[in-house]
């Protein structure tokens, strides 16, 4: 999936990583891991604090490119 569609995988609130998800997901770890091929690319978005599919779309979306440029201004 590419990351400069504005969906959630290309978004500064989207976290997908298997180790955040470990942590952030109470007893996600006893059906095995948060690495699992029937996750795909979901995650977690952390504005609305909910599981969320990596290719949905959000009004309140904010790339990660241009949350960086952002910071560089600062």
């Amino acid at each position: 999936m590419k990351r400069d569609r504005e969906c959630c995988l290309g978004c500064r609130h989207f976290r997908n990583d298997t180790p955040f998800l470990e942590r952030e997901i109470a007893g996600l770890t006893s059906f095995g891991s948060a690495h699992a091929s029937v996750r795909a690319d979901d995650g977690l978005c952390n504005l609305l604090d909910r599981l969320t599919e990596a290719s949905s779309v959000c009004r309140r979306f904010e790339g990660i490119a241009s949350h960086f440029s952002e910071r560089k201004d600062q």
